[in-house]
């Protein structure tokens, strides 16, 4: 069974965090460094705009900083300012950004995002900004994208993004696929069936991908499909090989977002974080004084304030920022 480790840095007014080895860069605060030990170094680096999100690539040389629920960011290499990068107006105020940042086969950074319209991706060059996926004439699906991501090997690209009424959904895309053939990322066959909406998700592994669906969320109720899976307030395993659902349990509370911890852990950070084991739903851990916000899904309505949160795939650390410290979750190995 997994536990953790509660480590609080005394170090107060951090306004973004991501790792960078051992230690943690604060790029929206000034580019400072917080050391595990308590320490800090000032970056003295100002960024004159309202940004509050930040994303970095596997290799650490670039970030991305941008407005979570604005169109703008910029994106960074080893703190420089490279480019700049925008979305679609419509609706931004209301969901996620969608981005993520990932390498391809041959070891090139790339990005996914939504640079021209909200519902067509698009994947480039991190560095250049060139299109690998471009040339679509095709009307593309009206859906929302957000909350991108990518399984450990970059081989497969996930959107837990939104359709109207709203409703939330997951699409799933093989990288191979749409670079191949771009007007693939257009097509609403792309989408993981269930019986309700699928809110979080987060890949286990290069084949399984957690996922979470609102407690309160209505029943599908697909009289041609009735054993559909997952239903409301359940988390569930989706393995990417076969197209089936591993496992489907009863989950009561609001997940928010997860992060894997291993093949049958997740973390979810909805008000603070607690360790679930998948097979069963069952809370094994909770840390109630560590705030972690009310994310409950990429249709953000009510503009919640998401703390600094960054974590560590590789190393299993969470990093949460307070007004008055730093919290780090570190897996005991």
């Amino acid at each position: 069974m997994p536990s953790f480790h509660h480590l609080q840095l005394p170090v107060a007014g951090a306004k973004s965090l991501v790792w960078k080895g051992d230690e943690l860069v604060d790029w929206i605060g000034g580019a400072d460094i917080y050391c595990l030990d308590g320490s800090r170094t000032s970056g003295l680096v100002r960024y004159r705009y309202r940004f509050d999100s930040v994303i970095q690539s596997p290799d650490g040389r670039y970030s991305v900083l941008y407005e979570r629920l604005g169109t703008k960011g910029i994106v960074l290499k080893d703190g420089a300012v490279l480019r700049e990068i925008n979305r679609s107006y419509y609706h931004a105020h209301v969901y996620d950004f969608p981005i993520t940042l990932f390498e391809l086969p041959d070891g090139r950074p790339v990005i996914a995002h939504c640079p021209h319209d909200y519902n067509r991706l698009e994947i480039e060059l991190l560095e250049t900004g060139e299109s690998l996926t471009g040339c679509r004439e095709e009307r593309a699906a009206d859906i929302f994208h957000s909350c991108l991501s990518t399984n450990p090997s970059g081989t497969m690209l996930l959107s837990a993004g939104w359709v109207w009424h709203p409703i939330h959904v997951v699409h799933l895309y093989r990288v191979s696929d749409v670079l191949t053939a771009p007007v693939s990322l257009d097509s609403y066959d792309t989408y993981l069936r269930a019986d309700t909406e699928l809110v979080s998700a987060t890949f286990l592994d290069d084949d399984r991908i957690a996922l979470a669906t609102d407690p309160n969320a209505e029943n599908f109720g697909d009289e041609g499909d009735p054993d559909l899976i997952p239903h409301p307030g359940t988390l569930s395993v989706y393995r990417i090989s076969t197209k089936t659902w591993e496992s489907s349990v009863p989950f009561g509370e609001t997940a928010g977002m997860l992060h894997a911890v291993d093949a049958e852990h997740v973390l979810a950070l909805y008000q603070h974080p607690k360790l679930v084991h998948l097979p069963t739903g069952k809370i094994i851990e909770r840390w109630p004084r560590i705030a972690t916000g009310n994310w409950a899904g990429c249709i953000d309505m009510s503009n919640h304030d998401i703390p600094p949160l960054a974590w560590d795939a590789e190393n299993k650390r969470l990093a949460v920022g307070t007004a008055t410290q730093i919290h780090v979750l570190s897996l005991v190995v």
